[in-house]
């Protein structure tokens, strides 16, 4: 703000009578501030960035246990779109003759990549960004074809907008930070079970982890199992 009250200062409004250099000052605050937010809004879908590649790492951990097989072996048959490795690590879950608490569970967590978390981040990151007073946009310039009301002929539109504020890009990124946590207690307890031949019981705990927009900010892990985050007790949803 000193940097901005110093700007201002040093412009020149010679010749420009006291309403324009009202007008003048008002316009460049404007300016400030949408600056402001679109740093806001770009620095939090950064964040997003990284938190994706978290989640998108977790996913391909559950291939080496699932395929008993090393890291080497499995970056070899890997596919780049996810939704096809949420859909095979589906299908190798069930050759596996996983316990069905263990198959729901692991599903849940895959699907909520594919229809929860995976299409909405794909719309904040590659939506073009708008900035205005009202607030942050982005623009899905996807078509879509349908009526305004029941009476009316069908229409195309594209170009909608839809509001962005930082709180939406860091709940998302809680939802990622959730599910990733829960593939890693998958991934250590798909290794149990290549190890010693037996799933493992499912702490009850976990379970709302693979749940349509729950999430969870804070983890545990205990002194003896640093690797292991302990289950927690503090999930919400929404």
């Amino acid at each position: 703000m000193d940097d901005f009250e110093s700007f201002l200062k040093s412009i020149d409004y010679s010749g420009l009578s006291e309403e324009q250099r009202r007008q003048a000052r008002l316009n460049l605050e404007k300016s400030s501030h949408q600056l402001d937010r679109w740093d806001l809004i770009t620095k939090a879908l950064g964040e997003l960035s990284v938190s994706w590649t978290h989640l998108d790492a977790a996913v391909d951990k559950l291939f080496q246990p699932l395929l008993n097989c090393t890291a080497e072996e499995v970056s070899c048959i890997l596919v780049e779109n996810v939704n096809a490795r949420c859909s095979m690590l589906k299908r190798l879950i069930v050759v596996a003759k996983a316990p069905q608490d263990w198959q729901k569970w692991i599903f849940g967590l895959l699907d909520r990549i594919s229809n929860e978390i995976g299409p909405m981040r794909n719309r904040l990151l590659h939506d073009a960004l708008q900035v205005s007073d009202e607030g942050a946009y982005r623009i899905d310039k996807r078509p879509r074809l349908g009526r305004m009301r029941a009476d009316q002929p069908i229409s195309l539109s594209f170009n909608a907008r839809h509001p962005v504020t930082i709180e939406d890009i860091h709940l998302l990124g809680d939802k990622m930070f959730t599910v990733s946590t829960a593939l890693k207690i998958a991934q250590l307890s798909l290794s149990d079970w290549r190890k010693c031949g037996y799933f493992p019981q499912l702490d009850p705990l976990w379970l709302p982890a693979s749940m349509e927009t729950a999430r969870c900010t804070f983890y545990r892990v205990s002194a003896d199992e640093l690797k292991r985050p302990l289950p927690p007790s503090n999930f919400e949803m929404g």
